[in-house]
Parts: structure tokens; C-alpha cells; sequence
């Protein structure tokens, strides 16, 4: 149902989890901004089995007498969201984790293998005589949500249903983390399955045909990533991050493809620029940058020298959000793609993948320089 093109490394582990907290921002305010997108996408997928409970509840309290009805509907529902945010919080400890320990390579490398572990375990789940119940508990709850309404606080009602609302879906909403929360094909596709299972007349057929492919999906998730460790473990560490990160590599658009010449003159070096933002762990981005980085860097043929800028960084505008700046020389452009194109070149560019992913950790640059 979700498909494994989302189920690669950048989906399985870090894809929605990690962007819980964006380059620069505090990790108070990051979980402030997460809990908001998550009670927003819950509110989204749960509507449809939510709303008509809360709809019977209501009226079932007119029925009985009950003194504004309207009110105790409005807590039951925000008991039922207090649950959904206290998962979101788990959510977003998990998230912040992975984030961290994504900078770690043994870490990073891992993440395949426990996402398709957690799909596995949820497609296993999915097929189980408890994931019966809590359905068959579901339904029931359906068309009895205020039985002794009068013997509960509308908060115990709201908190009792968030609850068993969780048990019944979350390990559907596992998957949806792993594959991507904000992920709009996974969102709809997990709504849908969530809800069917629970209202539609034959759910349970459902439920089981949803967990043969969550299952199905989860083999080869985890088949894919025990192929992976075995090339780690029979290849040397350049040839396994060229194995498992061959999509990092740079390409370089065509008019790199060739030396540069500019008014009959050679250009006398090429270089690539790398200016990284300050990270959330600066001992593990040091550590893993001088470390193991800059000693790839240098492997790579044709590497004339390797520069890193760093201490405060300062412009005419002001301080900005610059920790660090690496610069690596060719010779010229095409000997520095034929670098990158190479297997050491390949696990360098794989390598920068685990501490700094994407543009809101680095902007690379990449020019010729000539004198003038």
C-alpha cells in the first residue's frame, strides 16, 4: 500500500522524524512547531471515526438530561487529543534521537534495518488476534461511546476513547512515521486504512490484507538492509558507503564536464566550497568532520589541498549562522568530477550525507579560479 520507493534511507528513520527541529532552531520551539503539524495531521486522519462518536456521545447526553451536552462533548474531545499529544511528544523524543544520532555513521547505517524492522513488527502486528480486538473494541465503542456516560467526566470519556483509538491504529501510524509523516501519499493511504478498518463492514478482511502488504513490504525492507550489512562487512568502508550512499555522489551539471578556459588562459585551480551551519552537537560534527571526513577528502585522486575556515564567522551585515567552511582544490573542474566520480570521491560525498543531509545544514559551491 505505501510503496517502497519511500522506504529508503531518507524515509526510514529520516525523513519526518529527524526534521523535528530545522538547522538553527531551538529544540523548545521545534517541539512547539511538531506538536502543532501533529495534532494537525491526527485531527486530519482520525476525523472520520471521531466526529460521528463524538456526535452519539453528545446526543446520548441529551437523552439522559445531562446539563450542557454541547460542553462535555468539547472536553471528551480534548481528553481524546490530550492522548494523541502526549504520543506526539513520544514522537518527537524518538525523532530527536534519530537526529542526533544520525551524525554518528554506525547510527545512520542502522537506520534502513530498524525501519523495516518497525514495518515488519507492524505488519506482523497488523495480523494478529489482539489487533482483532482492539478492532472489534473499536467498532463497538462506535455505536456505544456513552454507555455509563453518567458514570464517567466527560475528560475520562474523551481520554478512555484517544486510548483505545491508539491501540487500534498505532501500529499504523508507525509506519507512517517511518515512511514520512508529512508525507501527503502515506498520510492518505494510513487515514484510509485506519478508518476502513474500523467502520466499513468488512473491516477485519481489510485489516488482514493491510497486513500482508505492510508485511510483504517490511521483508523486503529488512532483506534490503541485511544485503546492505553484508557489504560492509566483505568490502572495505570506501566501497560499502559507495554501495549503500551511491545517490550522494555530486553530479555536476554539463558545462562542468570540461576544463575552463577564459580569454586564452587556463584556469589554475578548481575548488569546491562547503559553508556548514552551525550543528545541533557541535562535539559530534567536529569529531566525525576531522575525523573521518577530511581523511576521506584526501583520498580522493586528484585532491590538491584541503582548507577548513572556522572560529566566528562575520560579515559586513553582521554574525551569521556559519560554524564552519571547507575547501577542497583540483586542478581543474574535470579532474575535480573524474575525483568525485571515483569510489573514494563517492564516499566522501556519502559520508557528508550523515552529518549534514541536506541545505539546511551545507550550501556547497563548486567554480574555477584563475588569476586576473
Amino acid at each position: 500500500m505505501w510503496g517502497t520507493d519511500h522506504m529508503d534511507m531518507a524515509g526510514a528513520w529520516t525523513g519526518s522524524l529527524p526534521s523535528v527541529r530545522q538547522a538553527g532552531e531551538s529544540w523548545p520551539s521545534g517541539a512547539v512547531a511538531f506538536l502543532i503539524m501533529w495534532l494537525l495531521m491526527t485531527a486530519a486522519m482520525m476525523a472520520p471515526s471521531l466526529l460521528p462518536r463524538l456526535w452519539r456521545y453528545r446526543q446520548d447526553l441529551r437523552a439522559s438530561g445531562t446539563a450542557s451536552a454541547g460542553r462535555a462533548t468539547a472536553v471528551a474531545a480534548l481528553g481524546y487529543f490530550l492522548v494523541w499529544t502526549l504520543v506526539g511528544v513520544i514522537a518527537f523524543a524518538v525523532g530527536a534521537v534519530v537526529s542526533l544520532g544520525s551524525h554518528h555513521a554506525p547510527a545512520a547505517r542502522a537506520a534502513p534495518l530498524a525501519g523495516g524492522g518497525v514495518v515488519l513488527a507492524a505488519g506482523l502486528v497488523q495480523l494478529t488476534r489482539w489487533k482483532r480486538r482492539r478492532l472489534a473494541c473499536c467498532r463497538e465503542l462506535h455505536w456505544r461511546t456513552a454507555t455509563s456516560a453518567r458514570a464517567r467526566s466527560p475528560l475520562q470519556v474523551g481520554i478512555g476513547l484517544g486510548v483505545r483509538c491508539f491501540l487500534c491504529c498505532a501500529n499504523l501510524m508507525a509506519v507512517l512515521l517511518v515512511v514520512g509523516g508529512m508525507n501527503l501519499v502515506a498520510m492518505v493511504l494510513t487515514t484510509l486504512a485506519a478508518n476502513l478498518e474500523r467502520l466499513a463492514p468488512r473491516g477485519g478482511r481489510l485489516a488482514r490484507a493491510v497486513g500482508i502488504v505492510v508485511t510483504a513490504i517490511g521483508l523486503t525492507m529488512v532483506g534490503r538492509s541485511v544485503e546492505a550489512g553484508r557489504t560492509v562487512l566483505h568490502a572495505g568502508p570506501v566501497e560499502a558507503a559507495v554501495k549503500n550512499f551511491s545517490r550522494a555522489a555530486i553530479r555536476f551539471p554539463p558545462p562542468f564536464r570540461q576544463s575552463c578556459a577564459h580569454n586564452g588562459r587556463r584556469a589554475a585551480m578548481a575548488k569546491l566550497v562547503a559553508i556548514y551551519k552551525k550543528p545541533a552537537d557541535v562535539e559530534a560534527f567536529e569529531r566525525h568532520y576531522f575525523g573521518t571526513h577530511i581523511p576521506l577528502a584526501k583520498k580522493m585522486p586528484g585532491c590538491r589541498k584541503y582548507e577548513v575556515s572556522s572560529g566566528p564567522m562575520s560579515t559586513l551585515a553582521g554574525p551569521k549562522d556559519v560554524f564552519l567552511i571547507g575547501t577542497v582544490y583540483f586542478d581543474d573542474l574535470a579532474a575535480m568530477q573524474e575525483a568525485f566520480a571515483s569510489p573514494e570521491g563517492r564516499a566522501c560525498a556519502a559520508d557528508r550525507q550523515l552529518f549534514a543531509p541536506d541545505e539546511t545544514g551545507v550550501q556547497i559551491f563548486v567554480s574555477d579560479t584563475r588569476e586576473v
